[in-house]
């Protein structure tokens, strides 16, 4: 056993100490070092619990994916100016509205200036309350044919390939016509 102060091997019987709080084993020559303090705790005889069977749970299995009408919808782009006019046109202050969607005023007033973009649940409260239609159906831009056209006249690997066996098998050809 080695000195965890010195490095040396102690000779005789270790001693414990503590040394700024930390409990170490050291030889007698630096057992100076620290305060006699601490032996090593015998383990406790605590009272032992029948152990019980082990319960079965079933892991919940949470859904990460939006449900399919929430995964076609988009909130659209205008939303922080339909909110506010929809809000000044039921005569209702930007805590009033807080107050009914359940959300913080700073969240208001972020979203109203456009800093912030609401969530999915969020956004369903403000339509229900501004009676309004935030969230629009997913519109994917069409690709240009031209550019479509181009992705096709790319050269690729397996293009490259078939070039190479083409070009042998031609060479097996002409070599066999020679002969």
């Amino acid at each position: 056993m080695n000195c965890e102060i010195c490095g040396n091997s102690i000779r005789g019987p270790p001693k414990h100490i503590v040394v700024e709080g930390a409990r170490l084993v050291v030889c007698l020559r630096c057992s100076t070092h620290g305060e006699d303090y601490w032996q090593p705790a015998a383990p406790s005889k605590t009272l032992e619990r029948p152990i019980s069977k082990p319960i079965s749970v079933k892991p919940r299995i949470r859904k990460e994916t939006l449900p399919k009408d929430y995964a076609e919808l988009e909130l659209r782009s205008d939303y922080a100016t339909k909110i506010r006019k929809a809000r000044e046109k039921l005569e209702l202050t930007q805590e009033e509205l807080a107050k009914q969607v359940k959300e913080r005023l700073s969240i208001i007033l972020k979203i109203e200036a456009g800093k912030m973009v609401p969530n999915v649940q969020l956004s369903r409260m403000l339509e229900h309350v501004l009676k309004m239609k935030l969230m629009v159906p997913t519109v994917e831009p069409k690709m240009p044919k031209s550019v479509v056209a181009e992705e096709t006249l790319e050269l690729t690997i397996g293009d490259i390939i078939q070039f190479k066996k083409g070009a042998k098998l031609a060479k097996e050809d002409s070599t066999e016509r020679k002969a």
